[in-house]
């Protein structure tokens, strides 16, 4: 059991990306109970930053990308659909735009709040190679 649970927090610390948890409440408070070391890279601030506030990590979406990713963040959490969204996110260090895809899998622990299950896969490489060739 201890081996399973080793190699899983392995696969989980060196797989590309970020794996996470997400939570959003009625109340409209969101945060990421667990991320990957990844986020940090991504998002340029320490993963426990979020565990109880996703705002600063919500900062750095593009402004042109934010609002259609809360619409569906909302429209997911409403529906319990599948979570699935293509958005930049701004490098608060080099100013650089990084392409993101995210895609979650819900579940409902109460009427008061939504959790997603999911990974975040950075898109940039590919989306740069395409927009050059």
């Amino acid at each position: 059991m201890i081996d399973e649970k080793i190699s899983l927090e392995k696969i989980v610390e060196k797989i590309p990306g970020v794996v996470f948890q997400f939570e959003i409440c009625n109340s409209g408070i969101t945060r990421f109970p667990f991320v990957s070391k990844g986020f940090d890279d991504i998002f340029e601030v320490p993963a426990d930053n979020f565990k109880e506030n996703a705002s600063l990590a919500l900062s750095r979406i593009h402004p042109e990308d934010y609002q259609a990713l809360m619409y569906n963040v909302f429209d997911c959490y409403k529906s319990g659909k599948t979570f699935t969204h293509t958005f930049r996110v701004v490098s608060s260090t080099t100013k650089k735009t990084i392409w993101l895809k995210i895609s979650a899998i819900p579940e409902s622990y109460n009427p008061n709040c939504g959790i997603w299950f999911g990974y975040m896969s950075d898109l940039t490489n590919e989306i740069e190679k395409y927009n050059f060739s």
